[in-house]
């Protein structure tokens, strides 16, 4: 069975060592030479319904040693559920491919929702509890010495603490004994049952609710109580229900589970999405916003309550996260990446404008926007070799190298609102969306360029066309506002050129295993040659103090060239103001 087998075969510390990859000296240290109060950080955190929130983060060492763990229980716990063919899923927290989204799915047009919460779920798992689970229960049986460094690795203070790696799956692992009995109790009474982290949830469309799962209390009628034998039930499995948060949604009103609305689709709060879009409008208008005291997506003090973009964007990558996860789930019809550019729905377009906003109009320092990845590593260690040289790109702080610019990143969730394709086609993109994306912005940017750095060959031909240059031989190209196109430089020898051309022969001809670097995808032949990414990382990264870069001048001449353009511009904008 894989990684479970080996945990069961595991009989001593240096077995246990060996299955999760540690050195059985320094699985020791961790545990027995480093005295508790060492091993971990407490702070406080705002809840979202009130009150502080208590997490302890564990020291890097120990941090490293839980996320190992965590990382070969969660293995376990797929091949278990795989083994009882356990194919519908009941936990959706602290797992790859679950979600809030994928637990709320389950529950939408119900008549009615019924959520529980229990009562400090993690601080209820304690270290006996956990011991006794890995030796008693039946898919693991493990040896008592192993049972037990499992729960000196994951619990603190006779608890699993808030803020471990391997809390969560051990959570699930020990939480999955109450999933069994309340979805058989779901299903003898016609119910659909799951749970996302100390969240349960029950739902049915059946005409009355099941008494045995929750009853009207006695006290208030439009208030739902657990019912006496599920709530016993639970409490026979170690849990206590949170009375106080216990709620019964019904059809004809807003039914939530964890958080989102589940009546006809998975949703956020139409208007939470307002109000987020409203806070945008604002920073694009005014370069500033305010949360507003009634904002629940964080528990914001006076200090807090201020412009803050990255929660703002955590804020929007979680609307977006929502929306896009139900579309997936609900098999919708695929929305081309060209749909999306012409007409996006609301959040990509807003989420889009927000990154824009971010990334090119308030741009703390340059900003350089390569082809690839590979693009950037070249460029990164080409100004750290040449440091000397541009003062205007890279500063030494207290014998420190400070870049000066910011070499852009492509995150997937980058290209995917922002509907880019890889490479050229990916810059041509940002340059036809610029200004379109710019419009609602009016304050507070436009401080520093935006530099497209593109190969010049056949294959920037659309970029070309795109800026009505038939003459490719000018160090750059203004575009709009504060976008430039950087081509890397051809002469009369060399009519096309790729930002590979411009190392030594020292790098370009090094072999790695018997393989030759060839960065010409058309003749690129795995069996012979190594690909850029290997150069960028083992050949040009691990070496760039003894590469040759000085053809790299040609390139970062441009870029210097760029940025005292655009404060020129600047200034005679500003001279023609007053």
């Amino acid at each position: 069975m894989g990684r479970l087998k080996g945990l069961k075969e595991a009989t001593t510390l240096a077995d246990f060592a060996h299955w999760i990859g540690y050195k059985p000296s320094s699985l020791s240290y961790i545990l027995y030479k480093h005295e508790n109060a060492d091993k971990y950080t407490e702070f406080t955190i705002p809840k979202k319904s009130g009150g502080q929130r208590t997490i302890k983060c564990p020291n890097e060492k120990l941090k490293h040693l839980q996320k190992k763990l965590a990382t070969n229980l969660s293995l376990c716990f797929e091949e278990i559920l795989k083994a009882h063919n356990h194919n519908n899923s009941l936990s959706h927290g602290f797992r790859k491919k679950h979600s809030i989204v994928t637990n709320a799915y389950k529950h939408r047009c119900k008549r009615y929702v019924f959520n529980i919460d229990l009562k400090d779920f993690f601080e209820t798992i304690n270290f006996g509890r956990v011991r006794g689970f890995f030796i008693r229960n039946s898919d693991f049986s493990l040896d008592l010495q192993v049972a037990t460094i499992i729960a000196q690795i994951a619990c603190y203070e006779n608890s699993l603490p808030q803020g471990s790696p391997c809390s969560p799956v051990i959570s699930n692992l020990i939480g999955h004994l109450i999933d069994i009995r309340m979805a058989n109790a779901a299903k003898r009474s016609g119910c659909t049952y799951s749970r996302y982290a100390d969240d349960l949830t029950f739902s049915t469309k059946n005409k009355n609710f099941p008494s045995s799962i929750a009853v009207k209390s006695d006290n208030d009628q439009n208030f739902w109580v657990i019912s006496d034998q599920l709530n016993e039930k639970v409490n026979r499995l170690g849990f206590e229900v949170n009375h106080q948060k216990t709620s019964m949604r019904y059809h004809v009103s807003r039914q939530m589970t964890t958080g989102l609305v589940v009546n006809e689709k998975v949703n956020v709060r139409r208007e939470y999405y307002k109000q987020v879009r409203t806070i945008c409008h604002s920073l694009f208008k005014d370069g500033s916003f305010f949360y507003g005291n009634n904002f629940d997506h964080f528990q914001l003090d006076n200090n807090q309550n201020i412009s803050d973009t990255r929660r703002l964007e955590s804020v929007l990558s979680y609307i977006y996260s929502v929306k896009t996860s139900y579309e997936k789930l609900n098999k919708s019809e695929k929305v081309s990446s060209d749909v999306k550019k012409e007409a996006p729905t609301g959040i990509y377009k807003l989420y889009r404008q927000f990154l824009y906003y971010k990334n090119f109009y308030t741009n703390k320092m340059p900003l350089i926007i390569t082809e690839g990845k590979t693009d950037v590593v070249y460029i990164k260690y080409a100004i750290r070799k040449l440091n000397q040289y541009y003062p205007l790109l890279i500063s030494t702080v207290e014998n420190n190298l400070v870049p000066k610019v910011k070499m852009h990143r492509w995150s997937e969730t980058f290209t995917e609102v922002c509907s880019l394709a890889k490479g050229t086609s990916g810059q041509k993109n940002i340059i036809d969306l610029y200004e379109k994306n710019f419009a609602k912005f009016h304050n507070g940017g436009l401080e520093y360029p935006v530099i497209i750095l593109i190969d010049n060959d056949s294959g920037s031909g659309k970029i070309f066309s795109r800026l009505k240059q038939n003459d490719r031989t000018k160090i750059f190209y203004h575009v709009t506002k504060n976008l430039y196109v950087v081509p890397t430089p051809i002469s009369e020898e060399k009519k096309s050129t790729i930002i590979e051309d411009f190392f030594g022969a020292d790098a370009l001809e090094k072999e790695l295993n018997g393989k030759t670097f060839n960065p010409i995808e058309n003749t690129f032949d795995k069996s012979i040659h190594y690909s850029k990414t290997v150069f960028a990382e083992s050949v040009v990264a691990k070496n760039y103090a003894t590469i040759e870069f000085d053809k790299f001048r040609l390139i970062l001449d441009r870029i210097v060239a760029v940025i005292n353009d655009y404060d020129h511009r600047k200034l005679q904008s500003q001279t023609q103001q007053t």
